[in-house]
C-alpha cells in the first residue's frame, strides 16, 4: 500500500514539474516576441538584443527538452500506478482519478 501512495506522490510531482516548464516556455517565448518586436524598430537591429534573443532560444530549447523528459517520467508513473491497481493488489475504488 505504501508504494502506490508513493507512486501517487511522485506522480503530483512529476504533474508539477512538466507544468511549471510548460509556463517557463511561455514565458520564454513571449520575451523572445518582445525582443523581435523591440529589435525590428531599430533599423538593421541591436546586436544586444539579437544576441539576447539567440541565448534564450537556447534556454527554450533546453527547457523543452526537459519538458520532453519530464513528461515521459510522468507517463510512465502513470503507467506503473495503472499496472498496480490491474494487479488487484489495491482496491480501485480508492484510487480513481488518474
Amino acid at each position: 500500500m505504501q508504494s502506490i501512495h508513493s507512486a501517487f506522490s511522485d506522480r503530483s510531482a512529476a504533474s508539477l514539474t512538466v507544468q511549471t516548464l510548460i509556463t517557463e516556455i511561455s514565458t520564454l517565448n513571449a520575451r523572445i516576441e518582445k525582443l523581435k518586436i523591440a529589435s525590428s524598430k531599430v533599423f538593421g537591429g541591436d546586436k544586444t538584443k539579437k544576441t539576447k534573443m539567440e541565448e534564450l532560444k537556447e534556454a527554450l530549447a533546453t527547457i523543452e527538452t526537459s519538458r520532453i523528459t519530464a513528461l515521459s517520467e510522468y507517463e510512465r508513473i502513470k503507467v506503473m500506478i495503472l499496472c498496480f491497481l490491474s494487479s488487484g493488489t489495491v482496491q480501485k475504488t480508492q484510487y480513481i482519478y488518474l
